[in-house]
């Protein structure tokens, strides 16, 4: 089985430190050992932060130290140059010349904060009304559907990144009051080429709740979505290829054949047997 995690973090991301687990080598070997034929590093470069604050972002370093894991690994693991560009739709020219100046294999996109907001995770749901919290939920759709206007992006990282920290606030999300918002934003990823990514870091401590949920992964196939991603988004190497395997039985469960990689841009279907 060619397993495949689409989205990791090493030092490059601005969340990440500069400890030995977080070297690309390191993630390489971390992957090597859970069994991973492929490794996509994808650091964070959040459009916002970096045009706005001067957060930390350097993929020319990450892209150096990737070519050269390349040739050490190679007859062990695929290494794909990736991003995961955040908020991109805020700075599309920005983003067109970032992406036209390197070569990436893998470009995620995502949202953890709507314009001028903050992140997702640093909201107290516990002690926000429901309607408050379906109505963030509803706006975080309709950014994600703007992700969707860029060629450059492969695939949409963590559609329901806000619901994993609803859920520990001990709330949570009727996805079904949103099956309309949700059919139309999957309808619009398909008709665009996009790549649904099924996020697992949720499966870290046991369980089989991914971002987004099996219910909206079934949901999608049923629209004629073909095209999945599977990414534990770990920082460092602790959770690398984390909920991967499972995450290939549960698509299989929900009707898909294949999942999807990235090589110099270009999806490549891979086989779940």
């Amino acid at each position: 089985m060619y397993y495949a995690d689409c989205h990791s973090h090493s030092k490059y991301s601005f969340d990440v430190g500069d400890e030995p687990t977080t070297q690309i080598d390191a993630l390489c070997e971390a992957a090597i050992k859970a069994g991973m034929s492929e490794l996509a590093v994808t650091d964070h470069y959040e459009v916002n932060g970096v045009v706005e604050w001067g957060e930390r972002a350097d993929p020319v370093s990450a892209a150096k130290d990737i070519e050269a894991a390349r040739e050490k690994y190679s007859d062990r693991l695929r290494i794909s140059l990736g991003i995961e560009l955040g908020q991109a739709e805020e700075y599309p020219s920005h983003v067109y010349d970032l992406i036209s100046s390197m070569k990436f294999d893998y470009v995620l996109g995502s949202i953890h904060n709507l314009p001028g907001r903050q992140d997702f995770c640093g909201y107290d749901y516990g002690k926000m009304d429901q309607e408050s919290i379906e109505r963030l939920f509803e706006a975080s759709l309709r950014y994600l559907s703007m992700l969707c206007d860029f060629k450059q992006i492969n695939t949409i990282a963590h559609i329901t990144y806000m619901h994993r920290y609803v859920t520990e606030d001990g709330k949570d999300i009727d996805f079904k009051r949103h099956y309309a918002s949700i059919g139309e934003f999957f309808r619009k990823m398909i008709q665009s080429g996009k790549s649904l990514e099924i996020n697992t870091s949720t499966m870290r401590h046991g369980g089989d709740r991914t971002l987004p949920s099996f219910e909206l992964v079934k949901y999608y196939r049923e629209l004629g979505g073909e095209m999945v991603t599977c990414g534990s988004d770990t920082h460092g190497t602790k959770y690398v290829g984390a909920g991967i395997k499972r995450a290939y039985e549960m698509l299989k469960e929900a009707g898909f054949g294949y999942v999807t990689v990235f090589h110099e841009g270009k999806p490549v279907m891979m086989k779940i047997d």
